[in-house]
């Protein structure tokens, strides 16, 4: 990643990650069946015998502490992201769109440490605030992005799905502790009309045609960037409407200033699309055909970022997934 020419990691975790003792999957079983390959991180054992099982590895933190320190010597930049709320491999079940997954954001949370367990507001900043105070002395740590893709949310200030207003709550609690951080806010999902008479309904994390009249403030000033998301002509069985107009790709521009764009633009506040990719090689219903606009709208993507200094990042490094990593020609285990 350094290699290629970035500057910054975008992380994910959950919030189990800030548990006391908490450690990740060590038995290569189950649903989730990632384990630490001894002969590759030696360092991320602490006992004598990597084959005993459970594998005696170190705390989830203890081995994020440790992934930090490795980007600090290469001089990149660590954006945490709250991809999901509880042990999850799925986004959509892992925060269910919203920053809490309890009935509502007081009720009770669980606290087993099981895949897919209820969170609520209350755990959600206790997250933060842990990796707060644990990186307030370690700039390397940048920006917390609060909650991925929350598109179970709307743009306001009600008590079940008024994201801006937790946005507030968050950032403030993170503030207190190291006003240095960005904090990062994802926009939501549903319908914006780009021009007149032409309404597209947005990715997950892409509506953000609402944040200049409902802007997020927070205590320090000057720390919020605001972060959609961005995929190419087919995901997970989708192909987007403006993909198909018979203009594109000239008309992207004017799609991405209505859905985000114009808060760079307008110089309003900085833009980081946090997730932006492509398969770009064909297979199954991933056609050519598809591949085809993809590679229209990368360079169409690049040209905008250039012009209004949007910084990115790409999903995702490693496979599997969709759309595929860019690793994803590695065999599986070796990447």
């Amino acid at each position: 990643i350094a290699r290629l020419g970035f500057n910054s990691v975008r992380l994910p975790i959950c919030q189990d990650v800030t548990w006391p003792g908490r450690k990740p999957n060590t038995t290569g079983t189950g649903w989730d069946a990632t384990y630490v390959r001894a002969d590759l991180n030696p360092d991320l054992l602490n006992g004598p015998n990597p084959a005993q099982q459970p594998q005696p590895v170190l705390t989830a933190i203890e081995i994020y502490d440790k992934i930090i320190a490795h980007c600090k010597e290469l001089k990149l930049r660590v954006i945490l992201d709250m991809h999901c709320l509880a042990p999850n491999d799925d986004n959509v079940a892992g925060a269910g769109g919203k920053w809490f997954t309890t009935t509502t954001p007081t009720s009770p949370g669980a606290t087993a440490g099981l895949r897919g367990e209820p969170r609520n507001e209350a755990q959600m900043l206790a997250a933060w605030t842990f990796l707060a105070e644990r990186y307030k002395n370690e700039p390397t740590v940048c920006g917390f992005d609060l909650v991925n893709e929350p598109f179970n949310c709307d743009w306001n200030d009600t008590a079940l799905k008024g994201v801006a207003a937790f946005y507030e709550r968050c950032g403030a609690a993170i503030q207190a502790i190291n006003p240095k951080l960005l904090i990062i806010c994802e926009g939501v999902a549903g319908n914006v009309e780009v021009a007149p008479g032409k309404t597209y309904g947005a990715w997950w994390a892409g509506k953000l045609d609402v944040a200049k009249a409902r802007p997020i403030i927070l205590p320090t000033r000057n720390q919020v960037v605001y972060s959609p998301h961005e995929y190419g002509s087919f995901l997970n069985g989708t192909s987007q409407a403006w993909f198909n107009e018979p203009d594109y790709p000239n008309n992207m521009n004017q799609f991405w200033k209505g859905m985000w764009g114009y808060l760079a633009e307008e110089d309003i506040a900085p833009v980081w699309v946090g997730e932006f990719g492509s398969t770009m090689k064909p297979k199954g219903p991933y056609t050519q055909h598809f591949a085809d606009l993809d590679k229209l709208w990368l360079e169409k993507m690049a040209a905008y970022y250039e012009a209004h200094k949007i910084n990115f990042a790409y999903w995702a490094i490693n496979p599997p997934g969709e759309p595929d990593g860019i690793l994803s020609m590695s065999q599986t285990g070796q990447w």
